[in-house]
């Protein structure tokens, strides 16, 4: 009986659109140098994002840029989508409430006591981490 070949783990890397690719890796040496100087303060991370603009290799600063500019509803809060009835948006003069009744000042209330709580809820496992070490 042949041994069955061990099986090879290979992080592949995620598809970036051709256009995308080639617009990053396409960038003029001034251009890289205000993005390093707007993305990072640290020198040693510099080269390295020097380096993904250059080989055209996606990073988060990326993707935020290829996603401007935002919704204006989800930028100033207004927009509401814990149930499966919405997204409900807040729309002054038109639309006042959304679909449970929570007017402007709820949804806004509410999506920031989520952030904060998602917030806390991620980095509470750090403190657990320093409590048992």
């Amino acid at each position: 009986m042949a041994e069955e070949p061990k099986p090879v783990l290979i992080r592949e890397r995620l598809d970036v659109c051709e256009l995308d690719r080639a617009r990053m890796s396409l960038l003029n040496p001034v251009l890289i140098g205000q993005k390093l100087e707007s993305r990072t303060i640290d020198e040693n991370a510099k080269p390295i994002l020097e380096m993904t603009m250059k080989e055209g290799i996606e990073t988060v600063w990326d993707r935020f840029e290829m996603q401007q500019p935002p919704c204006r509803y989800c930028e100033s809060g207004l927009s509401c989508s814990r149930c499966t009835m919405g997204p409900c948006r807040i729309i002054p003069l038109h639309r006042i409430r959304g679909v449970c009744g929570a007017d402007a000042d709820l949804i806004v209330a509410r999506n920031l006591l989520d952030t904060i709580a998602t917030g806390s809820a991620a980095h509470s496992d750090h403190g657990r981490d320093i409590v048992e070490t």
